[in-house]
């Protein structure tokens, strides 16, 4: 996948009844979750790609924000990253995706990258509810 200048994704924030509804739905998930991202990767008319929708649910993240010790705003950030990275194949150990090679090198990297003065950027490991 190329992603370039002109990559675009669409966010959603919702809340349990509306998550769950979705999980249930197109994962066969009968229970709410933090968040969700859709694969869409479609070429526009203008050139851009849109590589696809991520849905936070804003009650998930206002419970699990002070576990993972950020206030709401961060953990609804750190959402969307994850988001992000499974929009483009990154995935871990309790997705329901085999995580393949390419997954557990970049999860490495990022882990490198990203954890600054004790603090993650993006958790990028599974969460258990």
């Amino acid at each position: 996948m190329k992603i370039d200048k002109k990559t675009f994704i669409s966010v959603f924030i919702t809340d349990d009844k509306e998550m769950k509804k979705l999980n249930k739905e197109y994962l066969n998930r009968d229970y709410t979750t933090d968040v969700l991202s859709f694969e869409i990767n479609e070429k526009q008319e203008d050139g851009s790609l849109y590589l696809g929708d991520i849905v936070v649910n804003k009650d998930q993240a206002k419970r699990q924000a002070k576990t993972y010790e950020n206030d709401f705003e961060e953990e609804i950030s750190e959402l969307v990253g994850h988001g992000v990275l499974h929009l483009l194949g990154i995935h871990h150990k309790g997705d329901g995706i085999p995580v393949d090679t390419k997954s557990k090198v970049a999860l490495k990297k990022l882990d490198k990258k990203f954890v600054k003065k004790d603090k993650v950027a993006f958790k990028v490991s599974s969460r258990k509810k």
